[in-house]
């Protein structure tokens, strides 16, 4: 399984387990953790069952980069 979703919007957690209730997976996606663009994402993700491995400090695209490779234990840039 994935280490982690980026979940960049709540209509984007709703579609991943929509998708995943479509193929019957909903519980094996529910525990994939969701890193969230910010607090209204997270929460939407937490209702809906998924635990929030990080979250980004502010909406922005370096922001969510930084809050994934703090999660995954990134700790240098790619070459």
């Amino acid at each position: 399984p994935p280490d982690a979703a980026i979940a960049t919007s709540g209509s984007t957690v709703r579609g991943l387990l929509a998708l995943a209730e479509r193929l019957d997976h909903q519980e094996s996606v529910r525990r994939i953790p969701l890193i969230a663009i910010g607090t209204e994402t997270a929460a939407e993700g937490a209702r809906l069952g998924f635990a929030i491995g990080a979250m980004a400090t502010r909406q922005a695209v370096g922001a969510i980069a930084d809050a994934t490779a703090g999660y995954l234990g990134a700790t240098e840039e790619p070459t």
